[in-house]
């Protein structure tokens, strides 16, 4: 499973990012994307949008909040063995998307990696994006997975780094 973070996704940035989309279903069975505020606020298309890059609009949700609740119904009901797959968190660390957010999004990874620690066998990642690939996708069991969270956690409390100035979702 795929959580793919993001302020907006501009009619640009769905033909750019789809080829890299189209590349990462073929590795996971679900991608579920979460639309979170920037500077102008939640771009009206935003969520339908992303709705299209994932494919399929009830797989993407409005706010960090509503992702807590939903994601785990959703695994549950997509899934016939919702913890058999792996999770990788891909998150936008721009000035867009401020501070608080970005905080927000490793918060929500750490947060819904925990919970679903329930099948020794899962893995996961946390892939960062803006101008560059800050972070690549590497699978890691929930111990490295915790170190490596913490760590961008303390990371993005001390410098506030990373903190792209442009988003390029098709890196």
């Amino acid at each position: 499973m795929i959580v793919l973070v993001v302020n907006d996704i501009s009619s640009f940035d769905l033909k750019q990012a789809s080829m890299a989309m189209n590349k990462l279903k073929k590795i996971v069975q679900l991608p579920i994307g979460i639309i979170v505020p920037g500077l102008p606020g939640i771009v009206p298309g935003s969520q339908t949008r992303l709705g299209e890059l994932v494919g399929n609009a009830n797989w993407t949700f409005g706010s960090l909040d509503s992702a807590v609740t939903g994601i785990p119904v959703l695994t549950n009901s997509t899934f016939k063995c919702p913890y058999c797959t792996d999770l990788i968190f891909i998150c936008e660390m721009t000035a867009a998307i401020g501070y608080d957010t970005k905080l927000q999004c490793l918060q929500l990874a750490q947060k819904l990696a925990l919970a679903a620690n329930q099948n020794s066998k899962r893995k996961y990642a946390i892939a960062l994006y803006g101008v560059q690939v800050y972070r690549s996708i590497v699978l890691q069991e929930i111990s490295e997975f915790n170190v490596t969270i913490n760590q961008l956690i303390q990371n993005l409390e001390e410098q506030n780094l990373p903190n792209g100035k442009q988003t390029y979702l098709a890196l």
